[in-house]
């Protein structure tokens, strides 16, 4: 017979994973945002080495990249 403790474990067990694996493409993301053009192409890595807010800074600065919002 089956303790109710060792149920439930596994049933949280498995929506934990299912968020883990939702959450892949927003870590992803963000991973990437931080890193610059010559780290992406590079080498895997789980942490950008360094760190960088300048892709950031090209987004809100360029403005041809606001045309696509007014096309939109």
């Amino acid at each position: 017979m089956r303790r109710r403790g060792e149920e439930s474990r596994f049933w949280w067990l498995v929506p934990t994973i299912y968020i883990i694996f939702l959450m892949l493409p927003i870590y992803w993301l963000v991973n990437m945002s931080f890193k610059t053009n010559q780290e992406i192409l590079g080498a895997f890595s789980l942490w950008p080495r360094n760190p960088t807010l300048a892709n950031y800074a090209v987004i809100f600065n360029d403005p041809s990249r606001y045309r696509g919002y007014i096309n939109s």
